[in-house]
């Protein structure tokens, strides 16, 4: 839709809505009229009936009330005929005892009904419009309650005509509609004039402004109204006269402006074309990294040797570089030889080879002696190096780039890439085949330690199983040799009568026993560097207790043992330790005569204790008789008592001995 109709249809739109805004002001206030007048009209005249009905009821009071308490109907029935005769709009009078007898006058006739009690208080309707059956018509009745003296006589009922009532009704409404369809006429052509009038001036400036908005600024608005819109008029020209000087002043900054704007686009677009070629590049760039990480992964990932080599070379291939032929040569300078892996493409075809060359034709060496790379353009063009044609002439080359790999500053071999074209080779492709035969040699040399490293390793296994072999073997034999000497002692025994002698050879037998089980532990063990020292003390004490059997019977033993792995170094002299305590309880800790402490039995208690920091606590204590207490136990002269603090000193422990319900012994060493 154009401007100009669009805008036209929006004063109008305006116009129209001011015409209807005044209109609708009239209807109202006609609305209202008709709502709150005529309910009123219509009040007054039903209470111009109530008052005439009224005016009936005291005339028959005032002449016949003393007739009306006596009765006497005849001068009653004269005198209310006579009003019925005399008015146009008396339709009945009815005088009703409170027992219901009434007396009716109608239609210039009297009669005396109860009416079936119709007139009493609760069928008595207030002053109304009603239907009543003395005339079957619509009435207005009234009733008036009679009392004379303090005595209730009854009531006068009086029904009058609606004829004058429902004619001046309907005079009303009909004036009211004549008026209405008037006042309405009158109200729209008021609104329409008004409208106009008020529009006018808002139309005249919509006409200004249109031709300002074409670029008119000579247009002036000229509204002579006296009101508001006078001074609307005269704000919106001086508005106008500043848009035409910021208009001339924006049109000469604009010129100056676009001068500037020429200038600049002139350098933006040097700028940018610079931007975009470093994007490219950067997007170059980015791709070769992408490319180069994705190859190093390759290099990281591969198992073997063969692997990275073919592996880095297929993904330089159909990542970054186009070539014919790509190999690895790895030198062995012992041999004088280098194992080529080389993978050429001819006719969509792969072909990957390893072979073994001779290396003294090529004296590498030499060849990267002054150089950091060797770069054929043209092969058959060039005479420099004519030992290798023997070797690309097969597979037609016409260029190559040849990088030495090296590793801390040695050759280990060299990186060949090469393509049946002449010059095919540019600074970016060389710095690429650079970069990857620097990793490429990180890999190689990294792949040949592991390889060294893991023949090494399999050797030094290898080695370590027999030594484990031979050190089981002569822990075996420690143990066998111990086991014999045991024996010895108890063929020797058996032949000994003196009871104190015997007892030295048991305890010798016991103490060989005890380093004896601890070789056994050994080379039963998975771990040849220590055994578990809580199983061990179990063994032990059964073995101690067996050797007492007359004593044994009788005790009873409770461990309390956490896990301990201790070297042979400490196992064997803590294990003499523990036997020559355990010995002493069985030999000593309950003789015979003993009898138990209370309800417990005899009891010799073990305890382990494993605390942080590498150290443990290895307790022994029974229940029976304790030692004496005049008993010195560093001045005593046994070869038991001198074996345990000898060997508590090698072992560099606390021992603390308690003589409380029994003997303690308690033994504090780190392990």
């Amino acid at each position: 839709m154009p401007s100009s109709i669009k805008q036209k249809l929006q004063i109008q739109g305006i116009l129209l809505k001011v015409v209807l805004f005044g209109w609708l002001l009239i209807l109202s206030t006609i609305f209202m009229f008709v709502l709150i007048g005529l309910p009123y009209q219509k009040q007054v005249l039903f209470d111009r009936m109530k008052s005439e009905a009224s005016d009936v009821v005291s005339s028959v009071l005032n002449k016949n009330e003393s007739a009306l308490m006596t009765e006497s109907f005849p001068d009653i029935v004269d005198y209310l005929l006579g009003l019925i005769e005399g008015s146009n709009s008396i339709q009945y009078i009815v005088a009703t005892r409170s027992d219901g007898y009434s007396l009716i006058i109608k239609n210039k006739r009297w009669s005396v009904d109860t009416l079936a009690g119709y007139w009493l208080p609760d069928k008595t309707p207030d002053p109304a419009i009603i239907y009543s059956d003395l005339i079957e018509s619509e009435i207005f009745h009234y009733t008036h309650k009679f009392k004379f003296s303090g005595i209730e006589w009854g009531w006068i009922h009086v029904g009058l005509s609606l004829e004058s009532y429902n004619n001046a009704v309907s005079n009303i409404n009909n004036r009211a509609i004549v008026l209405s369809v008037v006042l309405t006429f009158i109200g729209f052509i008021i609104a329409i004039f008004f409208a106009r009038r008020l529009t006018k001036p808002i139309t005249d400036l919509d006409a200004i402004v249109k031709r300002i908005s074409d670029g008119d600024f000579s247009v002036t608005s000229d509204v002579k109204s006296g009101d508001e819109l006078e001074s609307l008029s005269n704000s919106f020209n001086k508005m106008t006269k500043s848009l035409k000087e910021l208009r001339d002043k924006l049109e000469l900054r604009v010129r100056e402006r676009t001068a500037e704007l020429a200038e600049t686009n002139t350098a933006l677009i040097s700028e940018v074309q610079e931007r975009v070629n470093a994007e490219n590049r950067l997007s170059k760039y980015n791709l070769r990294l992408e490319a180069l990480q994705e190859i190093y992964r390759g290099i990281i990932s591969a198992k073997s040797t063969e692997e990275i080599i073919f592996e880095t070379i297929s993904n330089l291939k159909n990542k970054l570089i186009s070539f014919s032929r790509s190999s690895v040569a790895l030198y062995d300078f012992t041999k004088i030889s280098m194992i080529v892996h080389s993978i050429t493409y001819v006719n969509n075809r792969t072909l990957k080879k390893t072979e073994t060359m001779d290396m003294s034709k090529i004296e590498p060496i030499n060849k990267f002696n002054k150089v950091e790379y060797v770069y054929q353009r043209n092969v058959y063009d060039d005479t420099g190096h004519a030992e290798i044609l023997d070797y690309i002439k097969p597979v037609e080359i016409n260029s190559y780039v040849c990088y030495p790999l090296k590793f801390q500053e040695e050759y280990i071999g060299e990186f060949n890439v090469g393509s049946d074209k002449p010059e095919a080779f540019d600074s970016d492709t060389i710095t690429i085949i650079k970069e990857i035969g620097s990793q490429l040699a990180i890999a190689l040399a990294q792949s040949n330690l592991e390889d060294k490293l893991k023949l090494h390793a399999e050797s030094l296994q290898s080695s370590l199983e027999e030594k484990e072999v031979l050190l089981k073997e002569i822990h075996h034999r420690v143990k066998n040799n111990l086991q014999i000497i045991s024996s010895l002692l108890y063929l020797q025994s058996k032949r000994i009568k003196d009871k104190n002698i015997l007892d030295i050879f048991l305890d010798s037998q016991n103490r060989v026993k005890s380093m004896a089980l601890v070789h056994e532990k050994l080379y039963k063990s998975e771990n040849l560097s220590s055994i578990n020292f809580s199983e061990y003390i179990k063994n032990l004490s059964g073995y101690i207790a067996n050797s007492y059997k007359s004593a044994s019977t009788r005790i009873q033993m409770d461990y309390k043992l956490d896990l301990l792995l201790l070297p042979i170094d400490k196992a064997a002299p803590l294990g003499l330790m523990v036997n020559e305590l355990l010995s002493n309880c069985f030999k000593y800790a309950f003789p015979k005569t003993f009898k138990p402490r209370s309800e417990n039995n005899n009891l010799i208690v073990v305890e382990l204790s494993v605390h942080a920091d590498n150290h443990a606590e290895l307790t022994i204590r029974d229940n029976g008789i304790g030692i004496p207490e005049t008993l010195n136990l560093e001045e005593c002269d046994t070869l038991g008592m001198q074996l345990i603090y000898s060997l508590g000193q090698q072992l560099e422990s606390e021992l603390q001995v308690s003589n409380s319900n029994g003997t303690s012994f308690s033994i504090s060493f780190n392990y």
